[in-house]
């Protein structure tokens, strides 16, 4: 079901799962916010680190494989610290590994309203609040997954479990300085939300046919997956970037989301003060064409990542250093 909102309104029944099909920062953007924030730790806090991770399910499978020889041991350890926050979306839908994905885990979805009226927005908010809707549980698992990986493991099993879960909180830290993954856009046409952007298709500047929003704002630290790029990503965000300390210390995720959510109303779904153009499709498949995005957007989109970057791994290296303490 496709077609360009506009100045016109289209009444459109739509039904859609209230499931966010979300991935969050591509590896690039995953690997940068842990590195930023493995270099900010001390080295037993990383040694530690690591350590737990030497127990994980998949440490040679996915953590350690195919590591280059010649590479020296630091680069190693951060390849590992790496690819531990790309993890959760490794495991998703493959065969085997299936079991370790959490979809609900990666997100929440605080509604972010558009309607003409007040009884309009009630009747939106109505739907959204349905029962059986789950709209994210990231606000929940990252205080959980911070208490499991300060725990001492002790059996084989509570190690891998600690394993795991110092995978996901790397993860989820990043994931919730995205800003779409703790908005939802809910309108008449969409009252359960637009699952982060993931139903709104627009082209970027540079072409290349019609995008999901929500992979935009993923790709924003770029795609190169080479160890030097992403190193000098994380280097350059660190020096560049400028988080005060009171930033470095909100502690609070639910201040975090909505950070990222504010963030969803000003300058994702709007540009300017204006709203950007978009195509609706809730179908597997991309729509033929979809409005470019407006000239400015994803430069000021980039600089917006950034920083959320910096916050996420300045953050979870805070998180980490509580975490490892002995």
């Amino acid at each position: 079901m496709r077609y360009k909102i506009s100045s016109m309104l289209i009444s459109v029944t739509l039904v859609v799962s209230s499931v966010n099909i979300a991935n969050a920062w591509n590896d690039t953007g995953h690997k940068v916010v842990a590195l930023i924030a493995y270099e900010t730790l001390d080295v037993p806090a990383q040694k530690k680190m690591l350590h737990i991770l030497m127990y994980h399910p998949h440490y040679k499978e996915y953590l350690t494989a195919g590591m280059p020889k010649t590479s020296p041991e630091i680069v190693t350890d951060e390849l590992i610290v790496m690819r531990a926050a790309t993890w959760p979306d490794f495991v998703r839908g493959r065969p085997h590994r299936d079991k370790f994905h959490r979809g609900t885990w990666h997100y929440v979805n605080i509604p972010y309203i558009v309607a003409e009226d007040d009884e309009t927005s009630e009747e939106i908010e109505a739907k959204f609040k349905a029962p059986g809707q789950n709209h994210g549980d990231i606000l929940s698992v990252i205080p959980l997954c911070e208490k499991i990986v300060k725990t001492p493991a002790t059996t084989d099993k509570s190690k891998a479990t600690r394993a795991i879960r110092l995978c996901w909180l790397l993860h989820l830290v990043g994931d919730l300085h995205q800003p779409l993954h703790a908005a939802a856009r809910c309108d008449s046409d969409l009252p359960n939300g637009d699952q982060g952007g993931n139903f709104l298709y627009v082209t970027r500047q540079a072409g290349g046919g019609p995008t999901r929003l929500h992979s935009v704002w993923d790709s924003t630290l770029g795609f190169d997956e080479k160890y030097d790029t992403i190193k000098g990503t994380a280097r350059d965000i660190s020096m560049k970037v400028e988080v005060a300390e009171a930033e470095r210390k909100v502690k609070d995720p639910a201040k975090w989301a909505n950070e990222s959510f504010e963030l969803a109303k000003a300058n994702v779904y709007n540009f300017k003060g204006k709203q950007i153009d978009w195509v609706i499709d809730t179908d597997s498949h991309p729509p033929s064409t979809a409005p470019k995005l407006p000239e400015g957007y994803e430069t000021e989109a980039t600089t917006m990542a950034r920083k959320r970057a910096a916050l996420a791994g300045y953050r979870l290296a805070e998180m980490l250093k509580a975490a490892l303490a002995d």
